[in-house]
């Protein structure tokens, strides 16, 4: 074999072994992607629902207002719902009685149950916003907001 054909098939060679580390590596990263990818909206949530519903500008103040309100709620329930989980947990370091356990998990169930009821008041508010055109558009749109808005489910191992 002349040097010529020898540099070829080595360079062609490489090529190969290079498009196939590129696929291996595109298949591994796809394999590793949420089945439900979260929330596509390229400036989230709250601007789907804007465009969604043709909010008004006066609307749109309005809607700010119960977002920021909203999100204030939820950062001081979450932050609380983790203090009241560390300290669950921090129970099997400690050995604290089970009865302690038990009012420590009826503590972090009622902060879920709080953080539900603001979710769904804050909806109830944003409702409200929508004049009767745009309470249709809410009521065919929210589910589907929801869903998109919960992480994805967990992926099965092999």
């Amino acid at each position: 074999m002349d040097n010529t054909s020898y540099k070829f098939w080595k360079g062609f060679s490489i090529l190969l072994i290079l498009l196939n580390l590129g696929l291996i590596t595109y298949l591994v990263l796809q394999s590793r992607r949420p089945d439900h990818p979260p929330f596509s909206h390229p400036q989230g949530p709250a601007n789907m629902l804007i465009e969604e519903l043709k909010l008004s500008p006066e609307q749109i103040k309005s809607f700010n207002a119960l977002k920021f309100a909203h999100h204030d709620s939820m950062m001081k329930l979450n932050h609380e719902g983790s203090d009241l989980r560390e300290r669950y947990f921090d129970g099997l370091k400690t050995g604290i009685p089970s009865s302690s356990q038990d009012s420590l998990m009826t503590l972090i169930l009622d902060n879920q149950k709080k953080k539900e009821l603001v979710t769904y008041d804050h909806f109830a508010e944003v409702k409200k916003l929508c004049n009767s055109e745009q309470q249709v558009i809410f009521n065919s749109i929210i589910q589907d907001a929801l869903k998109k808005l919960k992480p994805p489910p967990p992926h099965d191992r092999p």
